[in-house]
């Protein structure tokens, strides 16, 4: 067995960073590649720069037959880093090689071209939300122009799918108040298998966060900056947009359930009227009267001996001033007559 350390970037994002690696000697670079981004390795169209760094070597040195060179180089040099540069490929068309073809015209080719972001090394289950989104937009041949896959693409996806990953836990109460997820999203495949993505809240043992209204507005407000960019309007992107409207859609609605029942609470604390019924919801206990009571109690006492039988009294003058005291009061009360409290 091999033991490297691997580090592999993709368009300057790094993937996995001097991660070890465990793999045979029998294999290739390419296999190498692919044990340390978990098989996640989507090449088509890519050029990969392989690099060696060998030991008390600050070096690197460049493989030249590149993922098909056999592992069994890093063990005759001692090396023991490997380095991954991945990049899109240059794939002239046939109308572009010929010998009129010029740097313009290729350039411009390439600006054309849809690219994606790319893949997270999947160790965290937030990357492979990530990941399944991005897959998704991958089946459906969708992608940004002019780079863009790198800034705005990755933002729109990045924004999506911290979304999804803040409402995970969730989803049981969205759907308690009719509140589905759209297509796009119900169709990641934890979701189709009936799982969930974000498993740390339910299977471990630590304090639940509830859900935050500002919090939940911060990330669909967020979703909303991305949804109203000018390439949201292009034709192919048209069924995408939708669902992720209908996702900012439900977020909102829940947000203002959330907001609603804050202005219910805030009513009830309010309000000078008691949410009980003051007669019928209520608790009778039977008070016996006792031979010797604290001092705190003889105004009670005094009260009820000036009282007639079934009288209804109001002792909020007799209670201490300060809440904490109040509950003392009620836990200790007594007086030398019976009553009903």
């Amino acid at each position: 067995m091999l033991y490297l350390f691997v580090t592999a970037y993709e368009n300057g994002i790094s993937l996995v960073k001097s991660a070890v690696v465990g793999i045979k000697e029998s294999g290739n670079f390419e296999d190498l590649l692919k044990e340390a981004l978990s098989n996640e390795l989507f090449l088509e169209d890519k050029l990969v720069k392989v690099d060696l760094q060998c030991n008390d070597s600050s070096a690197w040195h460049p493989v030249l037959n590149g993922l098909t060179e056999n592992l069994e180089a890093c063990f005759q040099l001692k090396a023991q880093h490997v380095h991954f540069t991945i990049s899109h490929s240059i794939s002239i068309p046939n109308e572009l090689s010929n010998e009129g073809s010029s740097a313009f015209n290729f350039m411009m080719t390439q600006q054309r071209l849809k690219k994606l972001p790319p893949l997270y090394n999947s160790q965290f289950r937030n990357d492979l939300l990530y990941n399944d989104f991005l897959k998704i937009l991958q089946e459906r041949k969708l992608g940004w122009l002019n780079d863009n896959h790198l800034t705005i693409g990755h933002s729109f996806i990045c924004r999506v799918t911290d979304l999804v990953w803040y409402l995970d836990p969730h989803l049981g109460k969205l759907e308690k108040r009719g509140l589905k997820l759209p297509k796009i999203i119900a169709k990641l495949p934890v979701y189709a298998s009936e799982s969930h993505y974000n498993l740390y809240h339910d299977t471990t043992k630590h304090k639940k966060i509830e859900i935050s209204r500002e919090k939940l507005e911060s990330f669909v407000k967020a979703l909303i900056l991305s949804i109203q960019q000018p390439w949201t309007r292009l034709l192919h992107w048209e069924e995408v947009i939708k669902d992720i409207d209908d996702l900012i859609k439900i977020a909102q609605e829940y947000a203002n359930y959330f907001q609603g029942v804050n202005n219910r609470m805030r009513t009830i604390h309010t309000s000078l009227v008691p949410v009980r019924n003051g007669r019928d919801d209520i608790t009778v206990e039977d008070i016996e009267a006792v031979d010797l009571y604290p001092s705190q109690y003889e105004f009670l006492a005094q009260l009820l001996r000036e009282s007639n039988d079934y009288d209804l009294l109001n002792i909020d003058h007799l209670l201490p001033p300060k809440p904490q005291n109040i509950y003392l009061f009620f836990q200790n009360i007594c007086a030398d007559l019976k009553y009903f409290f």
